[in-house]
């Protein structure tokens, strides 16, 4: 069972939302560009956590996250954090 499953599974909250009732989706805007979106909302806002987590130790950030320190670093740059 995935990390994710088992979220699921046990109706526990993920980033304040609940696991079965996700954020709306907006259907009138093109898969793409909304995957884009969150995409890019996720990124910065896990850096974020990480960043108040860590510090700028982006050797733990890269533990903690699972990325290498490589990119770590192009997200970083990426939403000017």
């Amino acid at each position: 069972m995935s990390a994710l499953d088992k979220v699921v599974a046990e109706g526990e909250t993920v980033s304040g939302w609940e696991a079965s009732n996700p954020p709306p989706i907006d259907v009138t805007v093109p898969f793409l560009v909304a995957r884009d979106v969150w995409r890019d909302h996720f990124e910065q806002e896990h850096l974020k956590a990480c960043l108040r987590s860590c510090g700028r130790d982006t050797a733990a950030i890269s533990v903690k996250s699972g990325m290498s320190r490589s990119r770590i670093n192009r997200l970083l740059r990426k939403h000017n954090l």
